[in-house]
């Protein structure tokens, strides 16, 4: 997945290059009246995501680590819907941003001498954050952050199969364009870092004796179409 952050980088460009655009759009007309950026607003989004998690394995019994510390990435796609509401504080938005995400993403290794390991899937992504803008015209170049959830699902391997499914708690960084299109439609791109912080599991059944503290953070970056009550 390292082309995904050039993929991003290009498509902000693409963006950006309307600016020049943003009081004259190619639709200009008489009738054409430029964007508020104030109101409520709803809309589909689809993208990628790719994660990664440190593991640490620790003795149940005297809770000292053995030395095991595999890794894992993750990676798949992404597709959910948005919402929230902007208001503007002239020269600068705010708004509230909200989003579910289903997300395809999963990974997992495997230790090579006997084919044990573990697997992980993001079965969903969620925020709830605050966005702040700053409008050009037609173009919204904006940050945001706030509260991630997800429901990370592991499993362990070893001849049998033991699976924890966790919803987590975390947070989520990060920023993006928006450009206004006829019709109340805006275009957005953006890219969000999360960090569902540590949690430990004890897969008995497969591994006696054994603790896993997980350590997964994800990268997102989807592209979206939004209708606004401007």
């Amino acid at each position: 997945m390292k082309f995904l952050p050039l993929l991003a980088c290009a498509a902000f460009g693409i963006l950006a290059t309307q600016a020049q655009a943003a009081d004259t759009p190619p639709w200009s007309s008489q009738s054409y009246q430029p964007p508020t950026w104030q109101g409520f607003f709803f809309g589909i989004n689809a993208g990628v995501a790719w994660g990664h998690d440190d593991i640490t394995q620790s003795s149940t019994t005297t809770g000292a680590q053995t030395g095991f510390s595999p890794s894992m990435d993750t990676e798949g796609g992404a597709v959910g819907f948005h919402a929230g509401y902007n208001y503007l504080m002239n020269p600068v938005l705010i708004g509230a941003d909200g989003d579910w995400d289903y997300s395809g993403s999963n990974g997992g290794y495997r230790i090579v001498a006997n084919g044990d390991g573990q697997d992980e899937k993001f079965e969903w992504l969620s925020t709830v954050r605050a966005r702040i803008g700053l409008p050009m015209g037609n173009l919204l170049p904006f940050v945001t952050g706030g509260v991630a959830f997800s429901d990370i699902k592991d499993s362990y391997h070893a001849g049998v199969t033991q699976e924890f499914s966790n919803t987590r708690t975390g947070w989520v960084l990060g920023g993006g364009l928006e450009y206004a299109l006829p019709e109340n439609i805006t275009a957005r791109i953006d890219y969000r870092y999360y960090d569902f912080g540590s949690y430990s599991e004890t897969p008995s059944g497969v591994f006696p004796g054994s603790r896993y503290k997980q350590e997964p953070t994800m990268n997102e970056v989807t592209a979206g179409i939004s209708y606004n009550f401007w």
